[in-house]
């Protein structure tokens, strides 16, 4: 597993995706109530959009280490997970993406959501469309 290493104050700590994965999972429920604004199905909507993308961009991802000459080239993903990832490092990336992208809409007031949720499905999307042309998908 790759490690994203971060160093502040002269301090070094190692961060993994189980680490992001845990930390965010254990913060879902304290902050989820924050949203001053409800919930509505047009948002469920957009968020199922923004996770059926978020699913396969996580497929075409795990199938970087099987394809002669591709690397990961997203900074912060490569950070996490290294230019060949493996199948478990990217599984549990994408699923605290997904999470952490869930959380995030349900505490944004819904004039901010709408942005957020078009906005990141449109770029992982593109990210999707990219893969797809570097011949990751099937």
């Amino acid at each position: 597993m790759q490690h994203l290493i971060i160093h502040w104050q002269d301090e070094e700590m190692t961060v993994t995706s189980a680490n992001i994965l845990m930390t965010v999972i254990l913060l879902a429920p304290a902050i989820s109530g924050c949203a001053s604004d409800n919930w509505t199905k047009t948002d469920t909507k957009y968020e199922i959009a923004f996770q059926v993308i978020n699913a396969a961009d996580a497929y075409t991802t795990s199938r970087i280490r099987h394809t002669y000459g591709v690397e990961e080239m997203n900074p912060i993903t490569r950070a996490i997970v290294g230019s060949q990832p493996n199948e478990t490092d990217v599984a549990l990336l994408f699923i605290t993406y997904g999470i952490s992208h869930y959380v995030i809409a349900t505490v944004l007031p819904a004039k901010w959501r709408r942005f957020y949720q078009v906005g990141t499905t449109l770029y992982s999307a593109s990210l999707v469309i990219e893969n797809c042309n570097l011949g990751l998908c099937p």
